[in-house]
């Protein structure tokens, strides 16, 4: 979950952000802890747009409104305490919302990509900050001035294209791929075709060409899951996991996951194996994580290598062994992992020259058998 936080947060201020997250996820993650943000009291709203966090910009752009409009109405007084006390409760939890905000674009990817390194490629692209926000917040003074000195006001009028009807498939642009696609797959997804259900759900989580709605990408993924689609079984577990669109339930979440694994699905093994590791929703069984891991990392999933290897060098479910925890974070660091590459160089400085010789052998093996039988 590091990396994934590091590639979320981006490059700007990552280690301040990691500890803080860290922090909350030692607390139980989710939910609102205070944690006080000096940058977010005196930039506030434009804190929240520089780290992407639309909603919150717009809810402070409301607050602001709000008070000016008290200011106006002959109450300064009360238009200051608004402003005052919206930014200290917000400076007070800013850590927490932006962490909250952070393991939804997580959740949302991981939805989308199973695959390791496309995953912290999209939260690269997706997280981080706004850079343009500190020239326009800062340029934005010095333009207004500018323009109140010498250019004149110009009332330009833009006419915006009609919007097709995309309901029932009228009026659709031939080009707009994505308006085709929305409207087949509901016209199948409504006769039942559980792909098509499924492929909905995504596109309802996503905020593909409609509006973001996690209630509604919850109710497809239920009809596909229902109908045993191993792909629409783990995006259901993944939104109860995180509590997208419903309460957050890691009972629920893991009773999806296991059907998915049960099918064979490496992701939906990879998150069962983290269920019984962390004891979400079940009783703690690190023998159990250890088993689901193994098939996970027997298909060539990286995140499973790199816990497989974990419990390896924890000795937890399984003995002790160093030279099988530096094989499996080897496999995984082949892959890009970049934990896994800082946990073979941790598990190096306890094992002799012969000992790594030996756990280097068996990767080699291992991956001319396509991690079969390691």
């Amino acid at each position: 979950m590091r990396e994934n936080y590091a590639a979320a947060i981006g490059q700007k201020n990552r280690n301040y952000y990691l500890s803080k997250f860290e922090a909350f996820d030692q607390k139980g993650g989710g939910g609102l802890k205070p944690s006080w943000n000096w940058s977010a009291l005196i930039f506030t709203g434009a804190w929240a747009l520089y780290r992407k966090m639309y909603g919150w910009f717009f809810a402070w752009f409301g607050i602001v409104f709000i008070s000016g409009m008290a200011d106006m109405g002959g109450s300064p007084v009360i238009s200051g305490l608004i402003f005052l006390v919206s930014s200290v409760v917000f400076a007070s939890y800013a850590n927490a919302l932006y962490y909250n905000k952070v393991r939804t674009k997580i959740a949302v990817a991981q939805l989308n990509f199973k695959d390791e390194s496309k995953l912290l490629e999209n939260l690269s692209s997706i997280g981080g900050i706004h850079k343009w926000v500190t020239w326009v917040f800062g340029g934005i003074p010095i333009i207004a001035i500018s323009a109140a000195l010498v250019i004149p006001m110009v009332a330009n009028k833009s006419s915006s294209p009609s919007t097709d009807n995309y309901s029932n498939g009228e009026g659709v642009p031939k080009n707009d791929v994505a308006a085709i696609k929305r409207y087949w797959y509901r016209l199948a997804a409504a006769q039942g075709d559980a792909d098509a259900q499924s492929k909905l759900g995504l596109i309802y989580s996503t905020g593909q060409g409609v509006v973001q709605d996690y209630a509604e990408a919850v109710k497809w993924y239920r009809l596909a899951a229902a109908q045993g689609l191993a792909q629409a079984q783990v995006n259901l577990g993944l939104m109860y996991d995180i509590g997208l669109g419903v309460i957050q339930d890691y009972a629920e979440a893991g009773k999806w996951y296991r059907l998915a694994a049960a099918q064979g699905d490496a992701y939906a093994q990879f998150r069962t194996g983290v269920m019984y590791g962390n004891g979400q929703g079940v009783v703690q069984d690190y023998p159990e994580a250890v088993k689901w891991y193994r098939l996970a990392a027997a298909q060539g999933l990286a995140q499973a290598q790199v816990n497989l290897g974990a419990m390896y060098g924890n000795g937890e479910g399984v003995i002790q062994d160093y030279v099988r925890a530096h094989m499996w974070a080897n496999l995984a660091a082949s892959q890009g992992n970049k934990i896994a590459a800082e946990n073979r160089e941790l598990n190096a400085k306890t094992m002799t020259p012969q000992q790594i010789g030996e756990a280097e052998k068996l990767a080699r093996e291992c991956q001319a058998r396509n991690y079969k039988g390691c």
